[in-house]
């Protein structure tokens, strides 16, 4: 039986919006969430800490599931996330937590999931995206693979001054979440081209996926902001920035307390002021970014930032 809660889903559009069945039900959404443990084996946990931060899964995540004898055996999710491309604000319709029981593979499931989780957002949205692993099962789907480039600055012709430090934030210090709950509330995209207005919910899931702390992120106490980022053989990687007005770049880099060469954007960089010239690079990443239906920045280079991926 292929359960589906669209016609009672709304649209996500904070941190408080309606849960949604079958994930309404705990006993049902453990099921679920144990069945996605099959596939990634520390999801769970870390879907069970992000909700201790704010950022509850089963309030922003629409489910698809194929069941058998009562168990789920089959998933895709859906979340709606609001986006600004090509200066527009749109609404994407973003396929995450594809997967099938090991023991139900190759029967149609995950196809049986997928259509049904595209026929959602095909009444929806003009935009949908996922990242695969193995891009060519989801061209069957109508995706398509769209490359990202990095931005690169030089630090040469930066003014940089001495500056209070950046400081890391902490996942077990009340005031660090709160800050950036407020900051993410708060916060500007940091592109007109390829930019997210979410309130902050797929931030804090794809933080914690990725490193299980906020090790990843600083704060700039004296500039309201938060910078993702990290340094790596004096090269500066910003992944995004959080906060009601976007810095300078030479503003990040004053707060380092250590020399850097360049500077490398994973956001398009078309707000920053001291951010020309750029160098666009080709960046490889684990998954492919695959986009399905209409996306007008298509052919010109751009990068959706690492935490506002699904």
């Amino acid at each position: 039986m292929t359960i589906s809660s669209a016609a009672r889903a709304p649209r996500s559009t904070g941190w408080t919006s309606e849960p949604v069945d079958p994930l309404r039900d705990p006993g049902r959404r453990r099921a679920i969430y144990t069945l996605l443990e099959t596939a990634w084996p520390r999801l769970p946990a870390i879907i069970d800490e992000t909700a201790r931060l704010g950022a509850k899964w089963h309030e922003v995540s629409t489910p698809f599931v194929h069941e058998e004898d009562g168990h789920p055996i089959a998933h895709a999710g859906v979340m709606l996330v609001p986006m600004i491309i090509g200066g527009e604000a749109v609404e994407v319709g973003c396929i995450h937590a594809v997967c099938t029981h090991p023991d139900h593979r190759r029967r149609g499931h995950s196809r049986t999931v997928m259509e049904a989780a595209l026929a959602y957002c095909d009444e929806r949205v003009a935009t949908v995206m996922l990242n695969a692993v193995d891009p060519a099962v989801y061209e069957r789907y109508g995706f398509r693979y769209l490359p990202q480039s990095a931005f690169r600055v030089t630090t040469d012709d930066l003014e940089v001054v001495e500056s209070r430090p950046l400081r890391p934030l902490s996942a077990d210090h009340p005031d660090d979440v709160a800050a950036l709950r407020r900051l993410l509330r708060q916060r500007t995209p940091v592109s007109r081209r390829l930019g997210i207005t979410e309130p902050g919910w797929l931030f804090l899931i794809d933080v914690m996926l990725a490193r299980e702390h906020f090790a990843p992120l600083w704060i700039a106490e004296d500039l309201d902001l938060i910078i993702a980022g990290k340094v790596d053989r004096e090269q500066l990687h910003v992944f995004d920035v959080v906060g009601p007005r976007l810095p300078r770049v030479a503003e990040i880099v004053s707060r380092l307390g250590e020399p850097v060469e360049s500077v490398l954007l994973y956001f398009t960089p078309d707000l920053l002021e001291d951010a020309a010239p750029v160098e666009p690079l080709l960046v490889k990443t684990p998954d492919s970014l695959m986009v399905r239906g209409s996306f007008p920045i298509e052919g010109t280079p751009f990068c959706l930032p690492p935490f506002a991926r699904c």
